[in-house]
């Protein structure tokens, strides 16, 4: 990637797909971790910062990875404006979960089960 002048924006594709397509900009230590493994946390968090330069290769629990460490900021609490549209959707989801579960529960509860005994399985 670096012999060839590939920048972040032209890297797409030139590995093996992701599974979990997604990119870790902006993204926590924590949450890289939940993907990666502590370890390889741990690892590029010594790495150098930089926006033309990849460095790697870093192992994880899903394999080998070049990175290009862009930026590294101390985590801090956002306001309530940043995370008001994902706090509305996230109780949303609880909401409809619930209804749900107690529809699935009333539908449960109205089958009764009867054991006929005279039928057995071999």
């Amino acid at each position: 990637m670096n012999q060839n002048d590939i920048g972040f924006d032209d890297a797409s594709g030139r590995g093996d797909l992701f599974k979990y397509h997604t990119f870790y900009t902006k993204r926590n230590s924590q949450y890289v971790a939940n993907h990666f493994g502590e370890d390889f946390v741990n690892e590029i968090d010594k790495a150098p910062i930089s926006h033309t330069h990849w460095t790697g290769p870093y192992a994880s629990n899903k394999g080998y990875h070049l990175i290009m460490l862009t930026a590294r900021s101390e985590g801090r609490y956002p306001n309530y404006e940043e995370v008001a549209d994902q706090v509305t959707q996230d109780l949303q989801t609880i909401k409809v979960a619930r209804v749900n579960q107690i529809k699935i529960e009333r539908l449960i509860d109205s089958y009764t089960v009867v054991i006929d005994e005279t039928v057995r399985s071999k």
